[in-house]
């Protein structure tokens, strides 16, 4: 069956992709004009993403040269971009600057064109765990910082820990590297125990 037959015929696929991503575009910026930074967890301009995603589909389907190369051509100036971004600046459109990274980085993946430090990134096991348990730690590392201190604060309150100790616990640099290990190791537990079975 090919791909979009159950909610629009293929030959208007990619107008409805195209569409969707003109949509969020357009949606980003009037919604960060009106609500300033908040912009960025509200769903619609989430359709940005989504299209993408979906253009990528359909290309993997039906074969565009022209669409592929511009994706990347697209690839440097995305990366440019996100190297700003870094330092300070933000950009309303960050969201088709990752997502133009990602799908370079996934059709680089699928070509398999890997050179010494290309295949030891991408065929590196740990980094190989850390894809497989991602949608974990996407999950958890919103949450986990606020129960770690949480948690922190409540044995204090039992236990007095020595105020070198109490920092150690709460003060970066050795308090974000414990609620790393903590979120990597919450994700893994969710990802064998529950996201495996739900694949299955």
């Amino acid at each position: 069956m090919a791909l979009g037959n159950d909610l629009s015929p293929q030959k208007k696929l990619l107008a409805i992709i195209l569409a969707f991503l003109a949509f969020g575009i357009i949606s980003t910026l009037v919604l960060h004009h009106l609500y300033g930074d908040l912009f960025y967890v509200i769903t619609v301009p989430c359709l940005i993403v989504f299209a993408i995603g979906g253009l990528f589909g359909y290309l993997e389907l039906y074969p565009h040269p022209k669409i592929k190369s511009i994706i990347k051509l697209s690839f440097p100036f995305a990366i440019i971009f996100f190297i700003i971004t870094r330092f300070g600046f933000t950009f309303t459109l960050i969201k088709v600057i990752n997502s133009v990274i990602a799908i370079n980085l996934i059709m680089y993946v699928i070509a398999e064109r890997y050179n010494l430090v290309t295949a030891f990134i991408f065929e590196n096991r740990f980094l190989i765990t850390i894809g497989k348990i991602s949608y974990g730690i996407y999950l958890y590392h919103f949450i986990t910082p606020t129960y770690y201190l949480q948690f922190i604060d409540y044995l204090n309150l039992h236990i007095h820990f020595s105020s070198s100790t109490l920092k150690v616990l709460t003060y970066p640099p050795p308090a974000y590297l414990i609620q790393l290990l903590l979120v990597l190791f919450l994700s893994f537990v969710s990802y064998q125990f529950l996201e495996k079975r739900l694949l299955k």
